[in-house]
Formats: structure tokens, sequence, C-alpha cells
């Protein structure tokens, strides 16, 4: 498959996940049951992919790749908790702001770790999808953050940014893109589980997302098997800026689905120029 069909599928199901979480995060007491819900569904989807589609890559590793998949459990373990706090203290456009330092730190750490090829479009279509994805996200407000909110997010960004780079690493030795979908989801349970949460939080927030919690699966989990094939084709430099669109689409979705027509202008005008980066980036 070509990776820009893939990367391209790997945003608009991230905007889809981002929609629905917008919905069913409205009705959530828990964050962290809620999370822990979210991503069992998603690791049960995620062996159900497992075990139906044929797969020919190795599922063994070298101990240097084990290591690697460790740690890229306990970052998105991390980021998945933290992120929820953060989240709660920091207008939710600020925070998007701040998140986008993630498109920089996989950019510039896939040319200097992985030894990617640097192109000037990969620098212009890179920096248009970062603009439009601030643009969709700035509001003309003061913004007033505390410090160690700030650094919670930063750290968030930084981590996730880094958690993409081990990723491309995997797929670059050849391991399963399918069982590594399983592990990046089964990985990441403990972390969030840990310290134990109540049962009749979790029983709550199964009953609160209904079927929407099954449909939240089958898209994230389609999203991230389709970003690992992805990076299995083309260079990570290439591949999360054009995977990061979601959050343009995210918000043009809102405009579509849920009518959210406030700044409609300039949700327009950033669609077009992250459409405009993915043009640089085919």
């Amino acid at each position: 498959m070509n990776w820009l069909f893939l990367s391209l599928l790997t945003a608009f199901s991230f905007a889809a996940t981002n929609l629905v979480m917008r919905v069913l995060s409205v009705n959530s007491e828990n964050p962290r049951a809620f999370s822990f819900v979210a991503n069992l569904w998603g690791a049960c989807l995620a062996i159900l992919i497992f075990f139906s589609l044929p797969h020919k890559s190795q599922i063994t590793a070298s101990k240097n790749i084990i290591l690697l998949i460790i740690l890229a459990s306990i970052i998105y373990g991390i980021v998945d908790r933290v992120q929820f706090y953060a989240r709660k203290h920091i207008e939710a456009s600020t925070f998007a702001i701040l998140f986008r330092t993630t498109l920089i730190i996989t950019f510039l750490s896939s040319i200097i770790f992985l030894k990617e090829p640097f192109t000037l479009n990969k620098l212009m279509g890179t920096l248009l999808v970062l603009v439009a994805s601030i643009l969709v996200s700035y509001k003309n407000s003061k913004i007033v953050i505390e410090k160690k909110y700030l650094l919670l997010t930063l750290l968030c960004s930084t981590a996730l940014g880094f958690g993409w780079i081990i990723n491309k690493m995997v797929m670059n030795s050849g391991f399963s893109p399918l069982f590594f979908n399983v592990i990046l989801w089964a990985g990441v349970l403990p972390i969030i589980y840990l310290p134990s949460i109540p049962l009749k939080d979790l029983k709550r927030e199964l009953s609160l997302g209904s079927w929407k919690l099954p449909l939240l699966a089958v898209i994230s989990a389609t999203g991230t098997y389709a970003q690992l094939i992805a990076l299995t084709l083309a260079d990570a430099s290439k591949v999360i800026p054009v995977s990061s669109t979601s959050t343009v689409l995210t918000v043009l979705g809102g405009v579509i689905l849920l009518k959210e027509r406030t700044n409609l202008t300039k949700k327009l005008i950033a669609g077009g120029i992250a459409f405009l980066g993915v043009i640089l980036l085919r």
C-alpha cells in the first residue's frame, strides 16, 4: 500500500477518535478509568486484528528492540496518564498548541537519530502542517499557565515525539506491525491502571460509553496500525507530519458533524494550509 494513503488514513482515524472522545468525555466521571476502558477495548481489537490478518513479519526480536518496545509502552502509558492532569488545568486550545511540539521533536529526531534525508520539501511541508495546527487551535485570549502544568504538557509532547521515533526504529527492524500494535495497546494498561481504579468506576465508564467505546477502539486501532505500516514504507519525517494533520481534520470534522461554526474562515484557511503541506510531503 502507498505510505501517503496510510498516513492520511491514520490522520482521518485519529481525527475521528478525537471527535468520538470529545463526545464521550462530556459524560466521563473518571478520566483515568475512561482511558483504561478505552485502551482495553483497543487491545482486544488489536488482538483480533492480529489473529485475523496474515502476517509474514517476525515476532521475535533482538534485546535492543525488546528494550525499545518496553520503552515505547512506558512512554505511551505515561503520556496517557499525565496528559489528563495537564488538560484539566490548561485550556484545550492552549494545550493543543503546546502539544504541537511533538511534530518538531519527531522531525528533528528523525533527521538526527535516524539519519533520514533532509529536504526543503520536507521542511516546508512540516512547517505548513505545524502552522495549520496552531492556527485552528489559537484563540485571541490571554494565556495564563501554571509552570508545572506547562512543563507536564511539554514533557508529554516531547515523550510522544520520541515514542513515534521508537515506532519507526522497531518497524525498521522487521518486527511484525500486527504484533507491535497489540503490544502498544496492551502495554499501557498496567501503567494507566496502577494504583488500582475502583471497579465501580470502570463499570460506570463502560455503561456510559456503551456502543461508542468499541467504535472508538475500531477507529483508534485502525489508525495506529495504519501508521505502523506507513512507517515501514517511508521516512518518519514524512509519515508523522501527514498523520499530524489529524488536528486540522478534527476541527473541520467538528464544523461538519458537530456544527462548531465559530471562526469558520480561520478553520477553512488552516485546512487549505495543511493540504499544501501534505502536497509538499508526498
